[in-house]
Protein backbone atom coordinates (compact mmCIF):
# COMPACT_ATOMS: atom_id res chain seq x y z
CA UNK A 1 0.00 0.00 0.00
CA UNK A 2 3.05 2.34 0.46
CA UNK A 3 4.26 1.72 -3.19
CA UNK A 4 0.87 3.71 -4.38
CA UNK A 5 1.96 6.68 -2.14
CA UNK A 6 5.48 6.37 -3.84
CA UNK A 7 4.49 6.05 -7.43
CA UNK A 8 1.55 8.53 -7.36
CA UNK A 9 3.97 11.27 -8.35
CA UNK A 10 5.34 9.83 -10.96
CA UNK A 11 2.14 9.08 -12.87
CA UNK A 12 0.97 13.02 -12.76
CA UNK A 13 4.26 13.92 -13.89
CA UNK A 14 3.99 11.39 -16.56
CA UNK A 15 0.63 12.97 -17.35
CA UNK A 16 2.29 16.42 -17.08
CA UNK A 17 4.30 15.07 -19.92
CA UNK A 18 1.86 13.88 -22.07
CA UNK A 19 0.28 17.18 -22.19
CA UNK A 20 3.47 19.36 -22.91
CA UNK A 21 4.13 17.26 -26.26
CA UNK A 22 0.05 17.64 -26.89
CA UNK A 23 0.98 21.48 -27.18
CA UNK A 24 3.61 21.53 -29.03
CA UNK A 25 2.58 21.11 -32.29
CA UNK A 26 -0.01 24.08 -31.68
CA UNK A 27 2.99 26.20 -31.30
CA UNK A 28 4.92 25.55 -34.17
CA UNK A 29 2.43 26.39 -36.21
CA UNK A 30 1.62 29.77 -34.23
CA UNK A 31 6.15 30.25 -34.68
CA UNK A 32 5.01 29.93 -38.24
CA UNK A 33 2.78 32.43 -38.78
CA UNK A 34 4.39 34.80 -36.75
CA UNK A 35 7.63 34.58 -39.47
CA UNK A 36 9.87 32.73 -37.36
CA UNK A 37 11.38 28.83 -37.32
CA UNK A 38 11.57 26.18 -34.53
CA UNK A 39 15.29 25.30 -33.32
CA UNK A 40 16.57 22.32 -31.01
CA UNK A 41 18.21 23.94 -28.41
CA UNK A 42 18.83 28.25 -28.67
CA UNK A 43 18.41 30.30 -31.53
CA UNK A 44 21.87 31.12 -33.82
CA UNK A 45 23.90 34.24 -34.50
CA UNK A 46 21.68 36.33 -36.82
CA UNK A 47 18.22 35.01 -35.48
CA UNK A 48 16.55 36.21 -31.92
CA UNK A 49 14.41 34.28 -29.46
CA UNK A 50 10.66 35.35 -29.70
CA UNK A 51 9.09 32.36 -28.00
CA UNK A 52 8.79 28.75 -27.33
CA UNK A 53 7.91 25.86 -29.71
CA UNK A 54 8.09 23.08 -27.50
CA UNK A 55 10.71 21.77 -24.43
CA UNK A 56 13.21 21.76 -26.19
CA UNK A 57 12.54 24.11 -29.04
CA UNK A 58 12.87 27.92 -29.20
CA UNK A 59 10.85 29.75 -31.95
CA UNK A 60 13.24 32.52 -33.91
CA UNK A 61 13.42 35.08 -36.25
CA UNK A 62 16.13 36.40 -38.25
CA UNK A 63 17.21 40.09 -37.17
CA UNK A 64 17.76 42.12 -40.23
CA UNK A 65 19.31 44.95 -37.92
CA UNK A 66 22.62 43.17 -37.56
Amino acid sequence: MKILFLLFPFVLLFLQGAAVLSIGTGNSVLCRIRGGRCHVGSCHFPERHIGRCSGFQACCIRSWDV
